[in-house]
């Protein structure tokens, strides 16, 4: 049996394969459709411990200066990732437009994992962190706060 951590892991894991899919095919995917396809963990649309793993994938994702592939997942209703996606993106980058900086992180994403491998490792890119960001290595603390809004 895993612990909860381990659990944790193999959910980023499998996140991290369901949005290289959706990346790769050019497409966005839904809270639903996200917690439709995990086996890791059953989850529903709206659960705290999507929005964790969710989370988990943005703070990945800018530690390695890779798109942030949590972009693409959205609200069905309106088409748009839920507010906590947008409160962690100003906690890590300097933007004025919310929709400008997601439709750049959705095009990113699209863009990369559309390259061949052998591209992949040389299209590296920098963004502008905020000057409120906390240290990447310890973002995990801040988490909380962002999960309780990530739907909405």
């Amino acid at each position: 049996m895993t612990n909860h951590s381990e659990a944790l892991t193999n959910a980023r894991i499998e996140l991290d394969e369901i949005l290289h899919e959706t990346a790769s095919k050019k497409t966005l995917i839904s809270y639903a459709e996200v917690a439709r396809r995990f086996r890791t963990f059953d989850l529903t649309p709206n659960s705290h411990l999507l929005a964790r793993i969710l989370c988990m994938q943005f703070l990945s994702d800018m530690q390695t200066q890779m798109p942030i592939l949590s972009a693409l997942v959205i609200n069905q209703d309106t088409g748009r990732p839920g507010r906590g996606f947008f409160r962690l993106a100003h906690h890590y980058f300097e933007f004025e437009d919310d929709e400008v900086f997601w439709l750049q992180e959705v095009t990113a994403a699209f863009d990369y994992y559309a390259q061949t491998l052998q591209k992949r490792a040389k299209s590296r890119r920098t963004r502008t962190l905020a000057t409120t960001a906390t240290d990447p290595s310890s973002a995990t603390k801040d988490l909380d706060s962002f999960i309780k809004s990530f739907f909405n």
